[in-house]
């Protein structure tokens, strides 16, 4: 009776590891752009004391550890990008954005974004993996807002999770462009992950999964009725 059990369980787990999926990703500290792979990094000009690398898991901000500030003073629309080289290259195959704008007065307007795209620097040409516009919200009455998502669920939070075609490169790009012209305006991004292609699981035909499980079943049968 123990090899009966035995079987009906791992007739689950196999059903249940073949028809699971996944959800968007938290914060990671083991992602393949986490600042210790970076080898360099640049933008197009931050708030004071705040640190690029908190992008990509650092805490080096002097006013908000953990969190990227880019430059205030600039035009809604005005397009604010960082870049980076990682020690090797990676196949990335997905990637997690998580930014937030400010809580009160304006909302979007304080550090909030209208548009990401993110780009691989591929044979000496940028190449587009995304891009999306950033749609503003209302939620109960204040707008604009970003309205949260999976794990960050408070309105003021952004994020963003995506697979992205199998690309192979060393320097990576990410723009933001700016959503208010009012005063703070620099964007506020906390976590940017990426992921490394995982190639997906041969799943068998339905015809052997049928042909498992009316094994399986004979199986049982014989042994109870033993």
């Amino acid at each position: 009776m123990k090899k009966v059990w035995f079987m009906i369980f791992m007739t689950a787990w196999v059903c249940s590891s073949i028809f699971s999926s996944g959800l968007a990703n938290p914060i990671s500290s083991t992602d393949a752009w986490e600042y210790t792979n970076i080898q360099s990094i640049s933008t197009t000009g931050l708030f004071p004391t705040f640190s690029a690398y908190d992008i990509f898991g650092a805490s080096e901000s002097g006013i908000e550890p953990g969190h990227t500030v880019f430059k205030d003073s600039q035009p809604a629309g005005y397009v604010h990008q960082v870049q980076w080289t990682l020690y090797d290259t990676i196949t990335l195959g997905s990637f997690n954005l998580y930014a937030m704008h400010d809580g009160a007065g304006n909302l979007m307007d304080d550090r909030g974004i209208s548009y990401f795209k993110l780009e691989a620097l591929v044979d000496s040409v940028w190449v587009t993996l995304y891009e999306q516009a950033i749609e503003p919200q209302n939620v109960e009455g204040s707008y604009p807002v970003y309205g949260g998502g999976e794990y960050y669920t408070y309105i003021f939070a952004l994020e963003i999770y995506q697979t992205v075609s199998p690309v192979t490169a060393q320097t990576w790009r990410a723009s933001f462009t700016q959503y208010g012209s009012t005063n703070p305006t620099g964007p506020r991004i906390v976590e940017l992950d990426g992921f490394v292609y995982e190639p997906p699981e041969v799943i068998p035909e339905p015809a052997s999964l049928l042909l498992l499980g009316s094994a399986i079943m004979g199986f049982l049968r014989r042994k109870l009725a033993a």
